[in-house]
């Protein structure tokens, strides 16, 4: 995988687990018609990570954007 930069996060969360977080999304997100809702999840940017609390109580929190343009609606379909 390529080198992904997770300086532009914000958030609480440490840079590693932005990077970690970031990576995962990549993933997951790279390979549109062999992955499930790769060809959305391309038009998402992860944009801030929060994590709260420590163990069993430990809580997170992602914030992505999407920028909708006109002719782009028709690929906004539930997942």
């Amino acid at each position: 995988m390529k080198n992904v930069d997770s300086s532009t996060i914000q958030g609480n969360a440490s840079l590693e687990v932005k990077k970690i977080c970031l990576e995962l999304f990549h993933f997951f997100i790279s390979t549109p018609g062999n992955s499930y809702g790769a060809d959305i999840g391309q038009g998402f940017k992860l944009v801030e990570i929060n994590i709260w609390g420590e163990g069993r109580s430990t809580s997170a929190q992602t914030v992505v954007e999407m920028t909708v343009e006109k002719g782009n609606v028709h690929n906004l379909r539930p997942l």
